[in-house]
């Protein structure tokens, strides 16, 4: 082979290995950018106090809205009930759901954002919890949404 061709040969891999890195590079960037801020949140169940929301992601979740299944997490009617709104959670955070602390008739299910305003739901049903993203429960009118505090007994 002429050393031209050699070259010509080896300038094309240099270009196309460094074009594979570019992509590499930029797509791995906004990866991070999405874990790195990604709340994550689960249903937890304490003896002692019941239901908690916690947040094991790396970021806060916010605008967080809890709801019950109704028939329990294998209904097939899909009715999502008795929406509440729940204070933001950091990172490590934890929230006691006091207003249905020992239900262990319904499922559960949590929408909430990450700080970029992405979407994600949480559902839990017979201690198995699921997270996806998107939106995945019905979505609520804000005055069919009942603010946590309003829940607590005096």
């Amino acid at each position: 082979m002429e050393p031209a061709i050699w070259a010509l040969t080896i300038s094309m891999g240099s270009l196309v290995v460094s074009m594979g890195s570019l992509a590499f590079t930029v797509f791995k960037g906004r990866y991070d950018q999405i874990v790195g801020v990604k709340p994550a949140l689960v249903f937890v169940f304490e003896h002692e106090s019941g239901w908690q929301i916690q947040n094991i992601g790396a970021g806060p979740a916010l605008n967080i809205v809890v709801a019950k299944k109704e028939g329990g997490i294998d209904s097939a009617t899909g009715n999502w009930i008795l929406p509440v709104r729940v204070p933001p959670l950091k990172k490590d955070g934890t929230f006691s759901l006091h207003w249905d602390p020992h239900n262990n008739t319904h499922g559960f299910g949590a929408t909430y954002e990450d700080m970029w305003s992405r979407s994600y739901t949480t559902t839990c049903g017979r201690d198995l919890n699921v997270i996806r993203r998107g939106l995945r429960l019905r979505t609520w009118n804000n005055s069919e949404i009942t603010a946590e505090w309003a829940m607590r007994k005096s």
